[in-house]
């Protein structure tokens, strides 16, 4: 192994997204799995619209993605 650093392996799968587009998209992910994981754990409760909205935006966020060719 070289001194250089590994940096091609930390590329996201579409390297045009900025790197603020791809922080809000993780972050939308993020906040979405663990919406579901607070859902599963309460599952005698109803789903808030919170939730409602944040799978719009990852259901957006994703046909986004298909638009531009990115694999899901």
């Amino acid at each position: 192994m070289t001194g250089e650093s590994d940096d091609s392996s930390t590329v996201f799968f579409c390297p045009n997204f900025s790197k603020a587009v791809m922080g809000k998209i993780a972050s939308d992910l993020i906040l979405f799995v663990r919406l579901n994981f607070c859902v599963q754990e309460k599952k005698n409760k109803t789903k808030g619209p919170k939730i409602n909205i944040v799978t719009k935006r990852v259901k957006n966020v994703r046909k986004e993605m298909i638009k531009m060719n990115i694999s899901v």
